[in-house]
């Protein structure tokens, strides 16, 4: 499996989106703020905040990092529905209590897997998204 270079790759072929698929680096970042978020608004200001960016397919952390979910078919924008799919059912339930069964081992297996060519972590795998930055 190759690995992901860092260097911004078009996204998605031959889209006229303006995206190209986000750093690894940019994604960590992103998770470790909205963790951060989450501890500094109690949680609550981060869900209430994440029911207005979900509509534009970001977290609070992506918003002010520029970073959009992008369906990893066609390029477009999540929008809310896709976005509790992806936030709550997958990452939430599903990989929360995968990650609990599994002593976290899903977790690293998850984060792991952000460092292959297509920067796609297994939740977005399982959601079909990939996470985009604006060129």
């Amino acid at each position: 499996m190759p690995m992901y270079t860092g260097a911004p790759v078009p996204y998605p072929t031959g889209a006229s989106l303006p995206f190209v698929r986000a750093a690894a680096g940019d994604r960590i970042v992103a998770a470790l703020l909205d963790f951060l978020l989450v501890v500094l608004t109690l949680g609550i200001g981060w869900m209430i905040w994440s029911l207005v960016t979900w509509q534009q397919g970001q977290s609070p952390a992506k918003s002010m990092l520029g970073l959009t979910v992008v369906d990893a078919a066609t390029g477009r924008p999540y929008g809310m529905g896709q976005m509790f799919v992806r936030e709550f059912l997958v990452r939430g339930l599903l990989f929360g209590a995968g990650a609990a069964l599994t002593c976290e081992l899903l977790t690293v297996a998850d984060v792991v897997t952000l460092f292959r060519e297509d920067a796609r972590t297994l939740h977005d795998q399982v959601a079909g998204s990939a996470v985009a930055a604006r060129q």
